[in-house]
C-alpha cells in the first residue's frame, strides 16, 4: 500500500473533495484525522474509513480559530504519535457577486478561513514535522489562483494567496525534508457547485455555464484525489513549491519521463526566470519570424507533413473545425474544402497571421497558448489540427487537454511536431553534435547545421521536442484514445549537395522519414474520449 500506516490530517473532510481524498488515502493504508466544522458529516466519513480497516479520528475544528487548530494537532500527536501528511482542504466560497456589493464581513471571513486556516494549520504542524525529520503538506488552491474569477473576488484572492504561501513555505522548510505543494482540483461537483447555480446571474454567465456542465457531468474528485495520493506517498518527491493542476498538468509524465521542469514551472511567477520565456519577448519573436518568412512557413502545402495531414483529413467530415497555429490560413482553407466544413476557425500567436487568415475568410483569433485557454466552448469541433505548435509552448500537456476539451466526443485531433529521436538527430549525436529540435532537411545536413539552436540564433522558438513514444504517452495521459503516430520526411531540398549524392541521400531520407521512430516529423491522430 502506498500510504501504509502513515498518519494524515485532512481538513474539510466531511464532504466533497476532502472526503474523496480521505477515502483514497484510507484505501492505500493511511490512518486519518478528519476535521470539519460539521461534526456529523465528518463522523460519517470516519465511519467509512473504519469500514476500510483503517483508524480514524473525527474532530470538530474551525481552521480559522488558532486554539481549535492547535487542539487538532495535539490530538493527532496524542492519538498516533506523528503527522506524516497535512491536507489543507477546508474552504468557503461566498460572497458571490460584484466586489462593491459584497458583504465586507463575509468577504473577510472567507479570506480568514481559506488563507488564515492554511496558515494556522501549517504553523502548527511544521514543528511536528521538523521533529520527525519530514512530512508532506498539500494545500488546495484552485479557482481564481491562476486566472481572474469575476464575481468571486474573496475566493479567488484567497486561493491565489494560498498558492504563493505554498511556494514561499516550501523554500522555508525544504532543509527539513518537508515538501509543500498545492493542488488545483479542476471542476468538481460539490456543494460549491450548487452555490454557484443558486446565485444565478450574480455568478456571471461563464461560471453558471461551467457549473451547469460540471453538474450535468457529475464530475468527481478522482483526479484531485489521485494527485493528493501521488504527493502524499512520496511518488512526487521531486516536487515542492509547485501549484499543480490535477487535470491540466502532466504530473505523472514529468516524473516518469525524468523531465527537468524549469524553476518557474507550475508557479505564480509573473516574470519568468529566463527573458526568452516572457510573453512580450515571444510575441515580438513570432511577429518578426512571421514577417521575415513572408508568411507562416508551416503553411506551405508542399511540405510532406502537411500532405500527410490532408490525406488523413480526407477520411473525415466535420461541419466546424479548428486549426491551432493557423498561420495565414492557407492550410485552414484547404482543410475546410477537404472536410466539407461550413465554418473554419483558427488561432495563432501572431497578429499578422490572424489578420491574413481573416482576410481569407478564416474566423481567426490571436491567442497566447501559454497563458490563455482556447476561446471556444467544450464539444465545439469534430476535427482539430495542431501543426507544429506543441514544441513552441511551455506546457504541451495543457494544450492537448484544451484541444480535447473543445473536441466533440469521438472528434479527431491531428498533432504534428518534430521528432527528437529522428535519424538526423541520431546521426548528429553519433558525430558528437547537439540534436536539433527542428525537422531537419537535406540542405541542413549538407550545410553542417548540427549545432543546437536557441531563440537568439534562429531556433524558431522551439522549447522542447518529443519522441514518438513520448507523444503517444502524452496524448493518452490527456484522455485521447485510438492513438496512431505516423512519420513524415522534411522539406525536400538539396542546397549545395553534389548532384551524384542527391538521389541516394534522397532515397534514404524519404525511406527513413516514413518510420515514426526515425522520421524527422511526427504526425499523431487521436480520438477525444469523453
Amino acid at each position: 500500500m502506498k500510504l501504509d500506516n502513515r498518519v494524515a490530517i485532512i481538513t474539510g473532510a466531511g464532504r466533497g473533495i476532502g472526503k474523496a481524498i480521505a477515502l483514497t488515502f484510507a484505501k492505500e493504508g493511511a490512518n486519518l484525522v478528519l476535521a470539519s466544522c460539521t461534526l456529523p458529516e465528518v463522523e460519517a466519513t470516519a465511519d467509512e474509513v473504519r469500514s476500510l480497516g483503517r483508524r480514524a479520528l473525527a474532530l470538530k475544528a474551525d481552521v480559522s480559530r488558532r486554539s481549535e487548530v492547535e487542539a487538532m494537532i495535539a490530538s493527532t500527536v496524542a492519538e498516533f504519535g506523528r503527522i506524516d501528511v497535512l491536507v489543507n482542504n477546508a474552504a468557503v466560497q461566498a460572497p458571490i457577486g460584484t466586489l462593491w456589493e459584497n458583504d465586507p464581513d463575509e468577504w473577510l471571513r472567507t479570506v480568514l478561513i481559506n488563507l488564515g486556516g492554511v496558515f494556522l494549520c501549517c504553523q502548527a504542524v511544521v514543528p511536528v514535522m521538523i521533529r520527525q525529520a519530514g512530512g508532506e503538506i498539500i494545500n488546495l488552491s484552485g479557482g481564481g489562483a491562476a486566472s481572474p474569477r469575476p464575481y468571486f473576488t474573496a475566493y479567488a484572492a484567497s486561493k491565489a494567496a494560498v498558492a504563493r504561501l505554498t511556494e514561499t513555505l516550501a523554500e522555508e522548510v525544504k532543509a527539513f525534508n518537508i515538501r509543500v505543494n498545492a493542488i488545483g482540483p479542476g471542476g468538481v461537483y460539490t456543494a460549491m457547485t450548487e452555490e454557484v447555480l443558486a446565485a444565478g446571474s450574480s455568478a456571471g454567465e461563464r461560471e453558471l455555464a461551467e457549473a451547469t456542465k460540471v453538474k450535468e457531468d457529475r464530475r468527481t474528485a478522482e483526479a484531485a484525489s489521485e494527485l493528493a495520493l501521488f504527493l502524499a506517498s512520496g511518488e512526487g518527491e521531486r516536487f515542492t513549491g509547485k501549484v499543480i493542476s490535477a487535470v491540466w498538468d502532466d504530473w505523472r509524465g514529468a516524473t516518469r519521463n525524468g523531465e527537468n521542469l524549469a524553476p518557474d514551472a507550475w508557479t505564480l511567477r509573473r516574470v519568468p526566470l529566463s527573458p526568452e520565456a516572457s510573453p512580450s519577448f515571444r510575441h515580438s519573436f513570432y511577429e518578426q519570424d512571421f514577417g521575415s518568412a513572408g508568411g507562416n512557413a508551416h503553411d506551405l502545402l508542399a511540405i510532406p507533413r502537411l500532405r500527410k495531414v490532408l490525406q488523413i483529413a480526407s477520411r473525415r467530415r466535420a461541419e466546424e473545425f479548428l486549426d491551432v497555429g493557423c498561420g495565414d490560413g492557407t492550410v485552414t482553407l484547404k482543410l475546410k474544402e477537404i472536410l466539407g466544413a461550413k465554418v473554419a476557425r483558427g488561432v495563432d500567436i501572431s497578429a499578422q497571421a490572424t489578420e491574413l487568415a481573416k482576410g481569407k475568410g478564416v474566423e481567426a483569433v490571436q491567442v497566447d497558448l501559454d497563458n490563455q485557454d482556447l476561446p471556444f466552448p467544450a464539444d465545439s469541433f469534430g476535427f482539430v489540427l495542431c501543426a507544429e505548435v506543441m514544441e513552441h509552448v511551455f506546457d504541451p500537456g495543457r494544450l492537448l487537454s484544451e484541444i480535447r476539451r473543445v473536441l466533440k466526443p469521438g472528434g479527431l485531433a491531428l498533432v504534428t511536431t518534430p521528432n527528437l529521436a529522428s535519424w538526423y538527430n541520431r546521426l548528429a549525436i553519433l558525430l558528437g553534435f547537439q540534436p536539433w529540435s527542428h525537422s531537419a532537411s537535406l540542405e541542413d545536413l549538407t550545410a553542417g547545421k548540427f549545432l543546437g539552436k536557441t531563440w537568439a540564433d534562429g531556433g524558431g522558438g522551439h522549447l522542447r521536442t518529443v519522441t514518438s513514444a513520448a507523444l503517444h504517452d502524452l496524448l493518452r495521459a490527456r484522455g485521447f484514445t485510438g492513438i496512431r503516430v505516423h512519420g513524415a520526411p522534411s522539406v525536400h531540398t538539396f542546397g549545395a549537395m553534389p548532384v551524384p549524392l542527391r538521389l541516394p541521400v534522397s532515397l534514404v531520407q524519404m525511406t527513413l522519414g516514413r518510420i515514426p521512430s526515425l522520421a524527422t516529423t511526427l504526425i499523431a491522430e487521436a480520438t477525444a474520449q469523453k
